[in-house]
Formats: C-alpha cells, sequence, structure tokens
C-alpha cells in the first residue's frame, strides 16, 4: 500500500512539474500546426476543401484559449518558498544557527537542501591539491562535510534527498558552521568566505540565504552572522 501511495505521489509531482506542463503545451501548439499545414496543403491541391475560414479560426481560438487557461491554472497553483533564520538556541562557541524553510505557496514542493561556500575561498582550498584528481576528490570531500552539517530537530543529519512541503507547511533545519569551520582550519591555514544555504525545488527554482562570514588565520577562526 505504501508503495502504491509512493508512486502515485511521484506521477503527482511529475503531472504538476514545470517541464511536463511546457511539454504538453508544445505538444499540443505543434499539433496545432500540423494540422492546419496539412490541411492548407491539401487545400492548395485542391484534395479537399477548407470550409469557412472564419470556423477554422473561431476553432483555434478555442483550442488556444483552452491551453492557455490550463496553463494559467497551472501557474497560479505552485510553490513559493523562503528561507526563514530563526533566533539562535546555542552558545556562540556552538556555532549552529536555526532555518525554516516555509512553503508559502498554494502547490507543493520537493526540494533539496545543500550549503554552499563561495568561489573565492574554494578555489584558494584547491590550490593546495596540484594533481586535478587530487582535486575532485578534495572538492567532493568538502561538499560532503558541508552537507553532512545540515542536521534536522532531532540532531540527526539530513541526507541530500529531496524532501516533500505542502502548502504553508514548513520544516526547520540547523546548520552546524562549527563542524565546518572546525573541518576547514584542518586543511587551510588562512582564508575568508562566506556559507549560503540554498533550497532547490524539482522546477529548479533556487533560494538562498547568507548564513556567516569566516576567516582562518593561523588556525584561529571567527564567525560573523549577517
Amino acid at each position: 500500500m505504501r508503495s502504491i501511495y509512493s508512486y502515485t505521489k511521484k506521477i503527482k509531482m511529475l503531472i504538476a512539474s514545470r517541464p511536463f506542463i511546457v511539454f504538453i503545451f508544445g505538444f499540443i501548439c505543434g499539433f496545432i500546426v500540423t494540422v492546419v499545414g496539412a490541411i492548407l496543403i491539401l487545400t492548395n491541391l485542391r484534395i479537399i476543401g477548407l470550409g469557412d475560414l472564419g470556423e477554422w479560426i473561431g476553432a483555434l481560438a478555442t483550442v488556444l484559449a483552452v491551453v492557455v487557461s490550463l496553463y494559467l491554472a497551472r501557474s497560479a497553483n505552485k510553490p513559493k518558498l523562503s528561507i526563514e533564520r530563526l533566533p539562535c538556541r546555542s552558545e556562540p562557541s556552538h556555532r549552529k544557527y536555526d532555518f525554516e524553510i516555509v512553503n508559502c505557496g498554494t502547490g507543493s514542493a520537493n526540494i533539496r537542501i545543500s550549503l554552499t561556500i563561495d568561489d573565492d575561498f574554494l578555489n584558494l582550498y584547491l590550490l593546495q591539491f596540484p594533481e586535478s584528481v587530487s582535486r575532485e576528490v578534495w572538492k567532493l570531500r568538502l561538499f560532503q562535510v558541508l552537507n553532512s552539517s545540515i542536521i534536522n530537530n532531532s540532531g540527526a543529519e539530513m541526507s541530500y534527498d529531496r524532501h516533500f512541503i505542502s502548502p504553508k507547511e514548513s520544516i526547520i533545519v540547523t546548520v552546524d558552521v562549527k563542524k565546518i569551520v572546525d573541518w576547514l582550519k584542518s586543511k587551510v591555514e588562512s582564508g575568508k568566505g562566506n556559507l549560503e544555504i540554498v533550497v532547490q525545488d524539482v522546477d529548479g527554482i533556487v533560494k538562498k540565504e547568507q548564513i556567516c562570514d569566516f576567516s582562518l588565520e593561523n588556525k584561529d577562526s571567527y564567525v560573523k552572522v549577517h
């Protein structure tokens, strides 16, 4: 029963996704253009009669009106994500920050949550590794540390999988910045950068929120919250 529900939910998300709507819209428009073109060709060859041109234009306008109405109905029923920083509950030395991801829209959202670090610091970090293979390995390791620092209310690490949020609902995540900075201090002697939390839905719409700036100097560090 659970597997049937899971498949049903996936089908609903596919039907509600923007790429699927665009595909259907394009298919219908292409079909109309093909049919009208074939009719005009056959008419010019005197194989069939076109009939009343006004009736054809009216029928075409009706079809296009239906397509546009369906598209507008879908556009009105879509998710709208926001990221809100919550008051800090931990001691400054713990450096854990809470964020509430809210779906303010009228449609369900299927999201992925991740952390990113700015390109300047990322390039500085990767300069330590002369070989391209090593750079890719340590780049992957960095992003594993970043994303393992996102935890839920029970303190468990949140995976990089998709998370489903119904309309007007939200989820709360905690970002363990201390874990990230401590790991970076063991890899980079000095440097400055910033962290962002990124929420991306299944349609590719991205929301970002600055978490903090950080600085590493001779194995010391500081974190400045935005």
